[in-house]
């Protein structure tokens, strides 16, 4: 058996995989864009005997606490105020300024949260078109969770809600996995 000399040698056999949610066309005839559109496209929850349960587990426990877990945040309660701001940023215009207020923390903790959720691959931003244009342009990029369902999780709903706005919203999101690519 070979010792380790503060070396670590799994680092050498270590694979890594990143899951991301289902394809349509993964799902052939068992696709559903109304379900997609309530529950999204993660296989654990998809194929869930409850999924509201699943995607609220999820949330819980991979969004809030394994965050904290890694010591990706300091303080859990500032993370949970800033993913509920960001449902609410869903589908658009990334403004960090406002969804700072939103949650009452500072812009550049805002910035971080931003960063670790697009480095653990739950959210992404759609950067602004750059080429040379005659009108005046867009100058933030697009904000996106990176599941229809983690959105209708984590975004709050109130007797004033439209389902439009939702709906919208969670179909604008699942777009890239709904399209046949090509």
């Amino acid at each position: 058996m070979l010792k380790s000399k503060g070396t670590d040698l799994l680092a050498g056999r270590a694979l890594v995989g990143n899951m991301h949610p289902f394809m349509a066309a993964e799902l052939g005839s068992r696709f559903q864009l109304s379900k997609v559109l309530k529950t999204g496209l993660i296989p654990v929850v998809y194929f869930a005997e409850s999924p509201p349960e699943a995607l609220h587990a999820y949330a819980s426990l991979h969004l809030k606490e394994e965050v904290q877990a890694e010591g990706l945040v300091r303080n859990i309660g500032n993370f949970a105020r800033f993913l509920e701001a960001a449902s609410f940023s869903h589908g658009c215009l990334l403004n960090v300024t406002n969804m700072a207020g939103d949650c009452d923390v500072e812009r550049r903790t805002v910035q971080g949260y931003v960063a670790i959720l697009q480095d653990l691959l739950l959210a992404y931003t759609v950067p602004v078109f750059t080429k040379r244009a005659k009108r005046h342009m867009v100058r933030r990029p697009k904000f996106y969770l990176f599941d229809a369902g983690v959105f209708r999780t984590l975004r709050p709903s109130g007797p004033l809600d439209r389902p439009e706005e939702t709906e919208g919203a969670a179909l604008e999101g699942s777009w890239p996995s709904i399209c046949e690519p090509g």
